[in-house]
């Protein structure tokens, strides 16, 4: 079976830790100011003093905007407080971000596509990014991103059939994974699906490695047999 990336969409919704961008709209064109206001819950309580840094980011990893915003104690839903930037220093597709941490380290970091045009349209004509994927020998799958813009999503689909030999059976994350950005998706049981690499309006691989030796190189990254 194929999962699509809004199967791991939701799953990540239904975390027990969650931070999240909440926006009035996701196409700015006409408006002076874009905004998004950073909420966070937990139904694992989170102490007070943790810290959510609310980002406005190009998809070469600039950062346009930043405020970091300090929580009280987590578990019911709660906003934290918001972030403003002038449209006219925005690029015409930019990604929200929020990346809530305490003192042991990182607890949830969520992206999300926004346009100053006026409709999603400037997707479509975004260059392609270049992945480098690697399965290892535990059946893990590495994406890092190696060239210079962010992949918006990563879909990872298997064509052979469920239950063929060495099928690859690995979770999914479909948040936009920047330039330099690494992620390594652990194998699962019973969600037989792989390899295909792709983002809103282009989608393409530098090369997969796998335990077998070889790789493979398609602009729609065809599964590597192992």
């Amino acid at each position: 079976m194929t999962r699509k990336p809004a199967f791991f969409a939701v799953a990540r919704a239904f975390g027990r830790r969650r931070a999240t961008p909440r926006v009035a709209r996701a196409v700015w064109a006409g408006e002076s100011t874009a905004s998004a206001e950073a909420w966070l819950w937990a139904e694992d309580a989170v102490a007070a003093g943790s810290t959510v840094a609310l980002r406005a980011i190009g998809l070469d990893g600039r950062v346009f905007a930043e405020r970091t915003l300090t929580a009280g104690a987590v578990g019911d839903p709660v906003a934290v407080g918001s972030l403003e930037v002038a449209v006219g220093e925005l690029p015409d597709v930019f990604l929200w971000e929020a990346e809530w941490r305490d003192a042991v380290g990182a607890i949830d970091r969520e992206r999300m596509v926004a346009t100053t045009t006026t409709d999603f349209a400037a997707l479509l004509d975004l260059p392609a990014p270049v992945l480098d994927v690697v399965r290892g020998g535990d059946g893990a799958v590495s994406v890092r991103n190696a060239g210079g813009i962010a992949a918006l999503t990563v879909r990872l689909v298997d064509p052979r059939p469920a239950g063929a030999p060495g099928v690859l059976t690995a979770a999914g994350d479909p948040r936009p994974l920047l330039p330099g950005e690494e992620r390594s998706s652990p194998p699962t049981r019973g969600c037989r699906f792989g390899w295909r690499c792709g983002t809103a309006g282009a989608s393409t691989c530098d090369r997969i490695a796998h335990p077998g030796g070889g790789s493979t190189g398609a602009a729609g990254c065809s599964a590597a047999r192992s």
